[in-house]
């Protein structure tokens, strides 16, 4: 893609966010909200308002599914489920995840840290210092909720903009098992003149086995006019971070601190889970895709299922290729993943169907409609296997 059309499609980007921070109150109707729940923290002393997205399936299957837990959630919700939707339902690049919107009452008080006394920071913030006041909020009323409530997996990620990037970058320090991945958009680790970087590295440095993952995403500006700390933290994490923890950094041209909360989140959660996308060969059999899972199951900490969209292109491909012994391994393997997917039995039904064994075809067919009695491609191949 030439740089010409990636900037004009980034300023497009920008906006849609403009247009989304513009109208989000007014018309919040149309927020992809499945639900909305509001916790009396006892911690806090204060109602707390949550958003929840909850995957297009989630109500059909008894999956479980990981959580993204997004900072300023009353302003970023709607376009962080919307990129979490694409990345997943539309282009299998990251599993299906729940993502609860996290609101506060008093940002500059709940996202920072009680500052040093020697330090001020450049205007003056009478309520500073809640962060981990707001952490075990988190910790010990939200996520306990969240995960009472609904299917959840263990693999948790935390997005944080600006001062809820610095948020982020203090729990990894003082709650270091709360999440294990994290995307950081332009984090305000200036703030206390860079002490919250200072301890998370000093943690990451006495934890040689620490296992996770850090999307840093900020605005392309000149680096000789950076603070010292956002030098020092990027130069840790590129040469001194320990060997488990992925990173990638990103610098978005053309973009400000304000504005690529939007694009930075998309293609933040593209990068954290860059791993998760398979990707196709002419020979591509099924060991080599439940290969792939087995993988992303051990670096996630949960068993990743196949997605059915990866069964379907595996077993049309194997069909086309005339490879039909293969494509009914494939088959069953989807009909034993997914035991209510008329698609399933569909495709199995035709691969039997090619390679000649008629009696398995029309079971495979008779089951197909009996899921979806309107399923107009099983109709027509079981008339064909029945003349």
């Amino acid at each position: 893609m030439s740089s010409k059309i990636l900037t004009k499609l980034l300023n497009i980007l920008i906006g849609l966010t403009l247009i989304i921070l513009l109208f989000q109150v007014g018309f919040a109707q149309t927020n992809p909200v499945n639900n909305t729940f509001t916790i009396k923290s006892a911690i806090l002393g204060e109602d707390q308002k949550v958003f929840v997205y909850l995957p297009k399936d989630y109500e059909k299957s008894e999956a479980k599914y990981p959580v993204v837990y997004l900072l300023d959630g009353e302003y970023n919700f709607s376009f962080t489920a919307d990129a979490v939707k694409t990345l997943s339902s539309w282009t299998n690049r990251m599993p299906s995840c729940i993502v609860i919107g996290i609101t506060s009452n008093n940002r500059d008080r709940d996202l920072t840290t009680i500052p040093d006394k020697s330090w001020q920071p450049p205007q003056p913030i009478p309520a500073a210092g809640g962060a981990n006041n707001f952490l075990d909020y988190i910790e010990k009323e939200l996520i306990p909720y969240v995960d009472k409530n609904y299917r959840t997996q263990p693999l948790r990620t935390i997005i944080g903009h600006s001062l809820g990037g610095l948020f982020a970058v203090n729990a990894l320090s003082v709650k270091p098992d709360l999440f294990r991945f994290y995307i950081l958009l332009d984090s305000s680790i200036w703030w206390d003149d860079g002490r919250v970087a200072k301890r998370a590295m000093s943690y990451l440095t006495s934890h040689p086995n620490y296992n996770g993952r850090i999307a840093w995403i900020r605005d392309k500006i000149p680096h000789e006019v950076w603070f010292d700390i956002n030098t020092e933290f990027l130069a840790f994490l590129e040469n001194k971070r320990p060997a488990g923890l992925l990173f990638t950094f990103t610098e978005l041209e053309n973009e400000t601190h304000s504005s690529l909360v939007f694009p930075g989140t998309y293609f933040g959660l593209r990068e954290i889970f860059s791993d998760f996308a398979f990707k196709f060969e002419e020979k591509t059999d099924l060991a080599a895709v439940q290969k792939h899972y087995r993988k992303l199951s051990e670096n996630y900490g949960y068993s990743v299922s196949i997605p059915e969209q990866i069964y379907n292109n595996l077993s049309g491909q194997l069909i086309y290729l005339k490879n039909f012994k293969d494509a009914i391994a494939a088959g069953e393997a989807w009909v034993k993943d997914y035991p209510k997917s008329s698609s399933a039995y569909e495709t199995l039904g035709k691969a039997y169907l090619e390679n000649g064994n008629k009696e398995l075809a029309i079971n495979s067919l008779k089951k197909s409609i009996e899921l979806n009695p309107e399923n107009p491609r099983a109709k027509e191949l079981l008339k064909q296997v029945e003349k």
